[in-house]
């Protein structure tokens, strides 16, 4: 059966008069609509909601406020731009640079994801601006407390200053943040490294290194893979190679070198000939270099083929690097050996 007249209206069409409006703090009432706009800087502006009855000490559980407002409505702290939670308690909140904080049960933020360095952030218990406890960024920077981080994932020991660190293509043990003064690397690239570098003896040495590299590098030649040390007046630079003694008055020079070893002892390889007017203890021309002086005098023995020499050949290194042939004076026999002396 048809009714004359209009249809019955939508909802959407319906007329109701405006509900009272609610003030801070009501405890009834109800907001239905499509847009919320929230305007200012001033203390009263704002999204807040709490946990019971707004009031000072109360503070908000969720705040959302622009830039530059510090208080809600009764005097409790707030922080731009949107926090969920107590900010003296746990919470998590976002600042106006999208970085994200979440906080432990004390208010100190452990962990900040910044968008805009790319890096993830771990603290201890002195959250942001103390040293990170782990890292992870495809890059290295500054976080935006003005801590150093590196490229991969970090792990650090903020009391000793040791760390981890993985990145693309190596793997890095360290007792100091950015330092090559004791750690292990393990680069997996075109050269393939694996280093062992050994803490300073003093600060006026050089650095020296432990390398197993595959012989299809460019710094071997030998068709055989080999463990061996890197040059500790270069650490980092070149594989080691012999280095020369010089000139020995009174001698003609087949060989007279020495290298650092794998073991971190130093080589001696001698084979020299008497001209007949040599003294009894002749120093070599060259001074050994700073990383390969020992800290003790030692004497090492060589060989010759005169038979019942007054004094037996030997190689005498002091201190402060002086490298002296010792045998009989004016001979023409010849002083050959190798050995190995320890830097301690």
């Amino acid at each position: 059966m048809a009714f004359p007249g209009l249809p019955r209206r939508r909802l959407d069409q319906q007329r109701q008069p405006m509900s009272p409006a609610v003030t801070p703090g009501g405890a009834a009432g109800k907001f239905i609509g499509r847009l919320v706009v929230i305007q200012g800087t001033g203390p009263n502006t704002g999204f807040f909601v709490y946990n019971g009855a707004a009031a000072a000490g109360n503070p908000p559980i969720v705040a959302i406020v622009a830039p530059g407002v510090t208080k809600d409505p009764y005097g409790n702290t707030v922080s731009a731009l949107m926090n969920i939670g107590n900010l003296a308690g746990a919470h998590v909140g976002w600042d106006v640079n999208a970085v994200q904080y979440l906080a432990d049960s004390t208010g100190t933020p452990r962990i900040v994801f910044d968008p805009g360095k790319r890096l993830i952030e771990f603290f201890g218990a002195g959250g942001p601006g103390t040293a990170p406890l782990i890292t992870l960024s495809p890059q290295a920077g500054t976080d935006s407390f003005g801590e150093a981080f590196l490229v991969g994932i970090t792990t650090i020991n903020t009391g000793s200053g040791d760390y981890c660190e993985i990145d693309q293509n190596v793997i890095a043990l360290g007792n100091a943040l950015f330092t090559t003064s004791g750690f292990i690397k393990v680069q997996s690239s075109t050269s393939g490294v694996l280093q062992f570098i050994s803490p300073q003896r003093s600060i006026a040495d050089s650095v020296c290194q432990l390398s197993l590299i595959p012989s299809t590098t460019a710094q071997q030649t030998a068709a055989v893979d080999r463990i061996q040390a890197w040059d500790p007046a270069g650490p980092g630079a070149t594989v080691e190679t012999w280095h020369s003694l010089g000139t020995l008055a009174g001698y003609t020079v087949t060989r007279g070198r020495y290298k650092m070893t794998a073991e971190g002892q130093v080589e001696f390889d001698i084979s020299v000939t008497g001209g007949g007017a040599n003294a009894a203890a002749v120093n070599w021309s060259t001074t050994l270099a700073a990383p390969y002086v020992p800290t003790a005098f030692y004497q090492l023995p060589m060989t010759t083929a005169l038979a019942s020499p007054a004094n037996l050949p030997r190689l005498s290194i002091t201190n402060a690097g002086v490298v002296t042939v010792a045998f009989v004076a004016n001979t023409t026999a010849a002083v050959t050996g190798t050995a190995l002396m320890p830097l301690d």
